[in-house]
C-alpha cells in the first residue's frame, strides 16, 4: 500500500482574481484543480478502506507484530516445537521439553535446558507431568489437569472414526456418503414438499414418458420429440388433429370438417426456386433461373417464368463540371476526365468499349455567351478526314459556342455513349 500522492496546486486564483476582479474563475482551471484534489482523496479513501471496515472497526488482518510497540513485544506465541539444543530461539518462541510447555524471555542459542532456564531464559506455562494416559479412555477436566479425571472405554467402532480426518471420511465410515447412501440436497426438495403427490408414476425433468390420450393444459415444450399418429389412409377432421399419410407421406390437419393436406418439399428442391399458386390453387415450382436473369409473367399471365434481361445501349456516360479541374458529378464506366486545355476534354471509360463504333451525345450549359448564340459540344476530330477521336479506351470532346471559333469551358457537360 503506497502513501498517497501529495495535492499540488496548479493554478493561483487569487492572482487571477486581481487581475480580473469582475471576471469570473475560468472553468477549466477550476475542474483541473477539483480533478487535482480528487486524485488525492480517492488515494487517501483507497488505503482508509484497506484499514476499516464499514463498522468502522479496523479491518482484519491489518495489525502484526510489527505493528505493536516495543513494550508489547513479548505478548503471543510462536507455535511450539520439542525443545531442542544448539538452536537460535527468539522472544515467544515455544517449547515442549519433559512434559511442560515453556515461552522463550529472550533470544538466545540453546545449550543446556536447565542452565538456560536457570539463567531465565525460558518461563514455564504449563506442567503437565502430572496428566497419566489411559488405555482407550478420554480425561476430561474441570480443575487443574491432575485433579478431575472422567475415563469412559472408546469402542472399537469409535475408534474408526477418531482417525477420520475430514468430514467426508467420516460420513465413508458411517455408511452416509452424500449422493451414494443418504439423498444430498437440492433446492427442488424443498419445493417437492408443499406439493401434492400426483396419482400414478411421477416422471422427472429429464425421464422419458409415452403419453397416451393426455391432455396437457398450456404445455410449455422445449425441444420435444413428437411422434405423429400415422396410418395409410388417415382422415383427421376433428379440428387441430394431425395424422400422417405413411403412403404419400403428407401431413394431415383436421380443420372441423375435413382434412386440409400439407405437402413438404421435395427433395429436389434447391435455393433459389419458387412456388407459386396455379389456377387450381395447387403449388407449383418455379426452378431458379441463371445469373442475371429476369422474373417475368408469362404471356398467360398465369405463372412466372425467366427471360435474360434486355441488353443496355448505353455503355457510358459522366455529367461534369469543365471549369478549372474538370469534377465528375455522376458517371457510368467512366473513369477519369483529362484536361487537355481550355473546352477540351478526354472521357476515359473504366471498361472499354467492344469497339469505337459508338454514338456520343453532348449536351452543354453554363458558359456566358452573347444573344443569339448557342453552346456547342462535339466529338474531337480532324477536320480534313472526317475521323474523330474516339477509341475503345476514350472519347475526346470539346466545347464552345456557334459564334466563335474559340473554344469556352462550360460549368455543366453532359456526355452519353450509346452502342
Amino acid at each position: 500500500m503506497t502513501q498517497p500522492a501529495a495535492y499540488n496546486r496548479a493554478y493561483n486564483f487569487s492572482n487571477y482574481q486581481s487581475q480580473n476582479p469582475t471576471a469570473p474563475l475560468p472553468g477549466n482551471k477550476v475542474d483541473e484543480e477539483l480533478s487535482r484534489v480528487k486524485a488525492t482523496l480517492d488515494e487517501i479513501l483507497a488505503n482508509i478502506a484497506l484499514l476499516q471496515r464499514d463498522d468502522n472497526a479496523l479491518a482484519n488482518a491489518t495489525v502484526g507484530l510489527d505493528q505493536l510497540k516495543t513494550e508489547l513485544a513479548g505478548i503471543g506465541f510462536n507455535p511450539p516445537t520439542a525443545w531442542s539444543t544448539a538452536v537460535n530461539y527468539i522472544v515467544r518462541d515455544t517449547v515442549f521439553h519433559n512434559s511442560a510447555f515453556y515461552r522463550a524471555l529472550e533470544s538466545h542459542l540453546s545449550g543446556t535446558f536447565s542452565t538456560d532456564l536457570a539463567a531465565e531464559k525460558w518461563e514455564l506455562i504449563a506442567d503437565m507431568s502430572g496428566i497419566t494416559a489411559t488405555t482407550d479412555a478420554s480425561l476430561l477436566t474441570s480443575g487443574t489437569m491432575p485433579d478431575a479425571r472422567l475415563s469412559f472405554t472408546v469402542s472399537a467402532f469409535a475408534k474408526t472414526l477418531l482417525d477420520d480426518t475430514t468430514a467426508a471420511l467420516a460420513r465413508a465410515t458411517l455408511g452416509l456418503a452424500i449422493n451414494t447412501d443418504v439423498q444430498g440436497y437440492d433446492a427442488d426438495l424443498a419445493a417437492w414438499a408443499g406439493k401434492t403427490a400426483p396419482a400414478g408414476v411421477a416422471v422427472g425433468t429429464t425421464d422419458t414418458q409415452t403419453l397416451t390420450n393426455k391432455t396437457l393444459t398450456s404445455p410449455v415444450l422445449t425441444t420435444p420429440t413428437l411422434t405423429l399418429k400415422q396410418s395409410a389412409a388417415p382422415t383427421p377432421t376433428a379440428e387441430g388433429a394431425v395424422e400422417w399419410d405413411t403412403d404419400d407421406n403428407v401431413m394431415l390437419i383436421g380443420d372441423g370438417a375435413a382434412a386440409q393436406t400439407f405437402v413438404p418439399f421435395p427433395a429436389s428442391v434447391v435455393a433459389g426456386d419458387i412456388f407459386y399458386a396455379t389456377s387450381a390453387k395447387a403449388l407449383a415450382r418455379l426452378a431458379k433461373g441463371t445469373a442475371a436473369q429476369m422474373l417475368v409473367m408469362n404471356t398467360g399471365a398465369t405463372a412466372p417464368e425467366w427471360v435474360a434481361q434486355p441488353v443496355s445501349p448505353v455503355k457510358a456516360w459522366v455529367n461534369f463540371n469543365g471549369t478549372g479541374t474538370p469534377a465528375i458529378r455522376g458517371s457510368l464506366n467512366v473513369a477519369s476526365i483529362t484536361d487537355n486545355g481550355v473546352g477540351d476534354y478526354t472521357i476515359n471509360f473504366t471498361t472499354a468499349l467492344a469497339d469505337a463504333n459508338y454514338a456520343v451525345l453532348i449536351t452543354v450549359s453554363g458558359a456566358t455567351v452573347a444573344p443569339d448564340t448557342t453552346r456547342i459540344g462535339v466529338v474531337c476530330g480532324v477536320e480534313a478526314t472526317g475521323a474523330s477521336d474516339k477509341t475503345t479506351a476514350h472519347v475526346r470532346i470539346q466545347t464552345g459556342t456557334t459564334n466563335s471559333t474559340d473554344l469556352k469551358d462550360m460549368a455543366e457537360i453532359n456526355v452519353l455513349v450509346m452502342r
